[in-house]
Parts: C-alpha cells; sequence; structure tokens
C-alpha cells in the first residue's frame, strides 16, 4: 500500500474504502457480517481511510462504521460529507434534498460527530452544491466547524471546476472529491490540474463505475429495484455499447497479467500523477482484498493503450 501525507497528523493510504453499502440501501442484499468482514479486511491490507457520508442509510453508514470499528475508529481517517437532508413520511418512505444552509450543515455535522463518536472528524466534504445558498454562507460555516476542531479538513464533493475556484478562494479547499474512471474522465481537463496547482488532494470515486469495470456483468444486466445501478446510464443504452468495448480490452489486460480487471483499473485511475486516492467500494473480504492489492500492479506499458482506448 502507498500513502501519501496531509498535514503533521495524517498519513493517507491511496485506497480509501468506500462505506455506501453500510447504509443497507441502494446496493442491493448484503450480509451485515461481510460488510463488518470487509473493513477488517481492508484494514489488514494497508487501508486505513474510509469514506461515508450522512445520507448513506439516513445515519446509518456512520453509525455502522464506528460500531465495527470501536476504538480503532479514532486512528484512521474518516471522510464523511453532508448537506443532503431529508424528511421520512408516515410510511417510512424518505425523500432527499440538497440543504447547505448554515443551520441545516451545522446540525448534520454535529449528528455526524454523535454516530461516528468522534470528537473531531478528520474530513468533511459538502456532498452536492447548494445552488439557493451562497458558498460564502457554507464555506463560513465549515471554517468555523474547523477553527472549533470539530473538523479538521474541508472538502467539497460533486463540484464544477468554477465553483471550486470560487470556494478555494474564500476558504482554503483541502479535498475534491468527484467521479473518476475509465468511463468518466472529464475531471482531467481542469479539475485535476487546477488541484494539482493549488496543492489541494484529489480523490476519485467511483473507479470501477459501480461495478461495471469488474467484468462480471454482461450487458444489459438487470438489477433489483433496490439497487440504484438498475438506473445509472453507463449500464443502459448506447452508453452501454461503448462501455462494453473498453471492458472487453480491461478484462484482456487482465488476464494476461492474470489479475483481476478491477485491479487494473483501479490501478490505472492511481497511475495520473493527480490523483491521490480513489474511493473503493467493499461488500466483503475478496473485494478488499482486490482494492487493497491493486496498488502493487504495474501497468506502464498498458497504461497508455488504456488511454488511448477510453
Amino acid at each position: 500500500m502507498n500513502f501519501y501525507r496531509v498535514g503533521k497528523s495524517w498519513s493517507i493510504s491511496e485506497i480509501v474504502h468506500g462505506c455506501g453499502a453500510l447504509g443497507l440501501f441502494d446496493f442491493g442484499k448484503n450480509s451485515i457480517t461481510d460488510l463488518r468482514n470487509s473493513i477488517f479486511a481492508s484494514l489488514d491490507n494497508g487501508v486505513n481511510a474510509f469514506d461515508t457520508a450522512d445520507i448513506y442509510g439516513l445515519g446509518k453508514s456512520e453509525e455502522l462504521l464506528s460500531k465495527f470499528l470501536g476504538s480503532k475508529i479514532k486512528k484512521v481517517f474518516v471522510s464523511t460529507k453532508g448537506g443532503i437532508n431529508w424528511k421520512v413520511d408516515s410510511g417510512k418512505r424518505a425523500s432527499t434534498f440538497v440543504d447547505c444552509t448554515a443551520k441545516y450543515l451545522q446540525k448534520a455535522i454535529d449528528n455526524s460527530l454523535l454516530r461516528l463518536k468522534l470528537d473531531s472528524i478528520p474530513l468533511y466534504f459538502v456532498h452536492w452544491p447548494d445552488y439557493k445558498v451562497p458558498l460564502y454562507e457554507i464555506l463560513s460555516l465549515l471554517k468555523k466547524n474547523k477553527d472549533k476542531g470539530k473538523i479538521q479538513y474541508i472538502g467539497l464533493s460533486n463540484f464544477s471546476l468554477s465553483q471550486i475556484e470560487e470556494a478555494n478562494s474564500i476558504v482554503k479547499i483541502d479535498f475534491i472529491q468527484n467521479k473518476y474512471s475509465l468511463i468518466c474522465r472529464e475531471v482531467e481537463q481542469d479539475i485535476l490540474p487546477f488541484c494539482k496547482k493549488e496543492n489541494i488532494n484529489f480523490w476519485g470515486y467511483a473507479p470501477l463505475a459501480q461495478g461495471l469495470l469488474t467484468g462480471k456483468y454482461k450487458k444489459y444486466t438487470k438489477f433489483d429495484n433496490d439497487d440504484h445501478r438498475s438506473k445509472l446510464p453507463h449500464f443502459l443504452g448506447k452508453d452501454a455499447d461503448i462501455n462494453f468495448k473498453i471492458i472487453k480490452f480491461l478484462s484482456k489486460i487482465a488476464n494476461d497479467k492474470k489479475n483481476h480487471s478491477s485491479q487494473i483499473a483501479i490501478k490505472w485511475a492511481l497511475k495520473n500523477l493527480y490523483v491521490n486516492s480513489v474511493v473503493v467500494g467493499s461488500k466483503n473480504v475478496n473485494q478488499s482484498i482486490l482494492n487493497a492489492k491493486s496498488t502493487d500492479i504495474c501497468i506502464d506499458d498498458e497504461y497508455h493503450l488504456l488511454n488511448k482506448i477510453s
């Protein structure tokens, strides 16, 4: 496992364990035992960073991460996200909406601290931009919490370059987390160079495109309604036709090198010098081990070929 330093206190692994599945919603049916074991398999293989969000399972992901890790949670680098509010109706159905008002964000930070059982959250992301709330209001609230020690680093997730530039002119932004994979490379054009220039750490999420780049799914695979992939465009229609050509080439490289397709896809993302870490979800021990060991793979020759085909 490779690491990089942030500040004086943290050395962070290139692989960040994504905890979306811990929300027990939107990722199909999962075993609690498998999810718990996947966390410890990541730890055992050098991963020391875990990414969650309050919206994952309406707080369930944060709660389970804290429960599974116990006292270890204070020794790993935990990031969480806020800024998506929710309401639950009488039928226990939840509706979600972006809410980055200072009042709500403060409540979200305090609730995340309670669920995670932390005195200070190492990294706090604004999950999505809120076009109804001025960036100055959002960032002032985060800076206040950073000054109080409730959060240590400020991050933005799913923000455009212009929004990141404006935000960084108000308060120093420490981390950006946006999509980055072989089939989603838009950040290479502007956001990654800006992060490099401004010394902002970049985390690429969905490097496996929600599992598509693992190679285990066929074209037009049908997902259950409780699996968010049933609605994702890159599994469907014309996008799928293009993406499965990339997957075929990816699988050939993996077979030739006797690695897993997911490992090649993860290593490809990490080969970009502007990418500090990738956030990869895991539902079981085997996935965690594959993810962690992907950092050891050499794809120097294949990297340029993958760049061309994607």
